[in-house]
């Protein structure tokens, strides 16, 4: 809907919004400053709206009150529709064009772009009430209306007429062939535990008579034939291959088109097999939050049939018939409703949210049972009226009218009673794997505004399906991944100090924010006081909250007199790392030595399994890029190859002072004068850096998963730091050059290494503390560990 400065539009959506409420809706600022509201239609024809009601026109003509005559008069205010098979087009964010000199540009507001057009909501029934009479002025009719959902006789009349949409915008595992997958394992599961181990998926389509969307996933069998679920105990295996798994929400339904199934003794050929469970069942869900105002549900006799209410809306059906009403609703419509160890969980439009006492859940289920109860009430007096007043006219009004019994049902608004049936409900919403599924979308991030998608630097709208339950405290940009870097990009360049540095550190930072750990490294940073260093890591810190954790420096280096953790013991630090994307240690004793044990385990395994304090033992998958800030490097025992694999160095070369702070040297290009307000600006563009990691990560995942190799000085520094630490290396590197073709007996090489006389920057290795190797098995090991294999046998020569 388009509402216009000229003809009193905004002036109607005002009046509108003061009389209804606020739309709950996209809005968008249109350049010339008026407003267009967003609307579904098919979810508007599902509400009421005339399926042939006219949604294109211009200045929609309302009834007014004339302020001097007292009369109701008929106006055109400045309100358009754009709607279905219009043949026109609209203008949406981010479009722009030039107005009077100037740019004029399409804005949304409160968000940064529109959300998928499935999260539109549809038309408010006082709307669509005024559509619908329009049309139904404009052409004598009744505009379109649905019939209710009883027949003449009172019987059930099925479901009734509704518009559809294309399916490709209805049933998500159509089109998402990823999540397909995800369904085709699950029922993969279901007809294994039914004996059918050998039926191969075949396709999926669309089954519209089963709902709108409901998808048929088709199986097919071996010449054998396959094990049914309505087969007698013992039978012999169906020889035709003909059956599928229906998808209705998240129930899966066996149908068998068996001969024997249609035809036996008991007819059946339907079988419910189960339901999808979390991550999987978030999925067929749409993103309204969890409330009871979905009205157009409550009067669906297709999702909920006049039986059904019948039988679990009377106080005979306890507290079951309204769990499983509520149970039904979810099934068909979507899970906003967990409950997972002990604690109810509800979707809140953009996140799941624990509620504390199931005071909301409580909440919201009561107002949908009562609005359910309210419709089946409405609809069964005037069954009845309808009823009373045929039997008055046949009998010729003779005979006093007798009203049938009056149905007792639930009332919903009794404490005690709803507390029961949601005690009841637990059973139906338990889902034991729940918390264990949030946040461990490893390929995007929450933000305020929406989910980035990493791999492409998209941002989509926030959903169920993506299991976050918090978000972080920025919102990404409208101009995404376009957007100048300002500050931050200067500040990174002047740190990093080569283009070559900063490619390198926008990849690994990248990497890090991704949860995947397949390269297994840890980043140190080395770098003089002042180098930036710290000031970056904070900016990092602020930026992805409780995505980043600061940690001890004994979960991956040891120190002089520091005793191992006893077998057991707890260890808070590994503990607190489950969902962490970033884990840093700040500085480091110029005695601390690399634990290369625990550096392979906390960056090569999969999983770890740790306990806090007076805690259990928990397991989690490692998510986390462990990153090492120093002024210098600690040491190591011995370098080998797994060790110089993980270690990865980026060297900050600059040292920035305060002004007339001694040392300082203006014409030198490494120094530079340190900005006491810097810190906070960048903090007020931290969406920049935001920017510059998601473009880091999309780059790892564009390169096949791979980091760029170290820069020349970060490579100059390892080589540095490794001679200084192995005087084995040291020698390697000092006393000649190593030909792979060659071979040097172990003996001729262990005597050159123990030469007391042999300079080492100029000091005699006897006069060093460097040891001395007599086992040739031993120098063997060691030059195995630098990469030196020898051949198994002297015939290899």
């Amino acid at each position: 809907m388009d509402f216009d400065h000229s003809d009193g539009g905004m002036d109607q959506l005002a009046e509108w919004e003061r009389e209804h409420g606020p739309f709950v809706t996209p809005r968008v600022r249109t350049g010339s400053g008026g407003v267009h509201v967003y609307f579904s239609h098919w979810k508007s024809v599902d509400a009421g709206l005339g399926a042939d009601t006219p949604t294109h026109f211009a200045k929609l003509e309302l009834k007014v009150l004339d302020p001097v005559s007292g009369k109701e008069l008929m106006k055109k205010v400045g309100v358009d529709m754009r709607g279905v098979s219009s043949g026109g087009m609209i203008a949406c964010p981010p479009s722009s064009y030039e107005r009077a000199g100037e740019m004029a540009r399409y804005t949304v507001v409160g968000a940064t772009e529109l959300p998928s057009t499935d999260d539109l909501s549809p038309l408010p029934d006082w709307l669509i009430k005024i559509l619908n009479e329009r049309e139904s002025v404009r052409g004598g009719g009744c505009g379109g209306r649905r019939k209710g959902p009883l027949s003449d006789t009172g019987k059930d009349a099925g479901p009734s007429v509704r518009y559809e949409p294309p399916v490709a915008s209805r049933a998500p595992d159509l089109w998402d062939t990823d999540l397909q997958r995800k369904v085709v394992e699950v029922m993969r599961g279901m007809l294994n535990s039914s004996g059918d181990t050998s039926s191969v998926f075949s396709k999926a389509e669309a089954n519209t008579v089963a709902g709108p969307d409901a998808v048929m996933y088709h199986w097919r069998n071996d010449a054998g034939g396959r094990p049914c679920p309505y087969a007698e105990q013992g039978g012999q295996p169906h020889s035709s291959n003909n059956f599928g798994l229906l998808r209705r929400g998240t129930e899966i339904t066996y149908i068998c088109h068996s001969e024997r199934c249609k035809t036996g003794a008991e007819g059946r050929r339907n079988r419910k097999l189960g339901r999808l469970t979390f991550p999987v069942a978030a999925a067929f869900s749409d993103a309204m939050p969890l409330n009871n105002d979905r009205d157009r549900l409550y009067e669906d006799r297709q999702l909920l049939p006049f039986s059904f209410l019948r039988n679990n809306l009377s106080v005979v059906a306890g507290d079951e018939g309204g769990a499983q009403i509520i149970d039904r609703l979810q099934t068909y419509t979507g899970h906003k409703l967990v409950f997972c160890n002990e604690k109810w969980y509800y979707w809140n439009g953009s996140m799941w949210v624990v509620d504390v006492g199931g005071r909301l859940a409580s909440k919201v289920c009561r107002g949908e049972l009562n609005k359910v109860s309210a419709a089946y009430r409405k609809e069964t007096a005037a069954e009845l009226d309808q009823e009373e007043g045929e039997s008055k006219e046949e009998d010729g009004g003779d005979r006093p009218q007798q009203k049938g019994q009056e149905e007792k049902l639930v009332n919903f608004n009794f404490n005690a009673k709803m507390s029961q049936i949601m005690t009841t409900l637990k059973g139906y919403c338990l889902e034991p794997g729940f918390e264990d599924a949030l946040n461990k979308d490893k390929d995007a991030l929450p933000v305020q505004n929406g989910v980035i998608l990493l791999q492409t630097g998209t941002l989509v709208a926030h959903h169920p399906k993506y299991m976050w339950s918090f978000q972080l405290p920025i919102t990404w940009p409208s101009t995404g991944l376009a957007m100048p870097m300002g500050k931050t990009g200067k500040f990174l360049s002047q740190i990093t100090h080569t283009p070559e540095a900063l490619a390198y550190l926008q990849r690994i930072l990248g990497y890090g924010i991704t949860g995947h750990t397949s390269n297994q490294v840890m980043l140190i940073m080395i770098g003089e006081g002042s180098a930036g260093k710290s000031l970056l890591l904070g900016l990092v810190k602020h930026l992805l909250g409780q995505f980043y954790k600061d940690v001890s420096k004994d979960m991956l280096l040891t120190s002089k007199g520091q005793r191992p953790l006893g077998k057991g013991a707890a260890n808070p630090d590994e503990a607190r790392l489950r969902d962490t994307r970033i884990a840093v240690c700040l500085e480091t004793g110029e005695t601390d030595e690399i634990s290369e044990s625990d550096l392979k385990r906390l960056t090569g395994e999969t999983t770890i399994t740790s306990r806090a304090l007076y805690a259990d033992y928990v397991t989690y998958q490692t998510t986390h890029l462990h990153i090492l800030c120093s002024n210098y490097p600690p040491r190591a025992k011995t370098w080998t190859a797994a060790l110089k694999r993980r270690l990865l160095t980026l060297v900050f070369p600059m040292r920035f002072f305060y002004p007339d702070e001694d040392g300082c040297n203006p014409d030198n290009p490494l120094h530079g004068v340190r900005d006491p307000e810097l810190e906070d600006a960048l903090k007020a563009e931290i969406e920049k850096l935001l920017v510059f990691l998601v473009q880091g990560a999309k780059d790892w995942y564009a390169s096949g998963r791979r980091l760029l190799d170290m820069p020349g000085a970060s490579k100059a520094y390892m080589q540095m730091w490794e001679q200084e630490n192995d005087p084995f290396a040291a020698f390697l590197q000092r006393e000649g050059t190593m030909d792979v073709k060659a071979f040097e007996s172990t003996d001729s090489l262990m005597e050159a290494y123990n030469n007391l006389d042999r300079l080492i920057d100029g000091v005699r290795f006897g006069d060093t503390e460097g040891p001395i190797i007599r086992s040739t098995t031993k120098f063997a090991d060691a030059c195995r560990k630098k990469g030196l294999e020898g051949p198994k046998k002297p015939s290899e020569l």
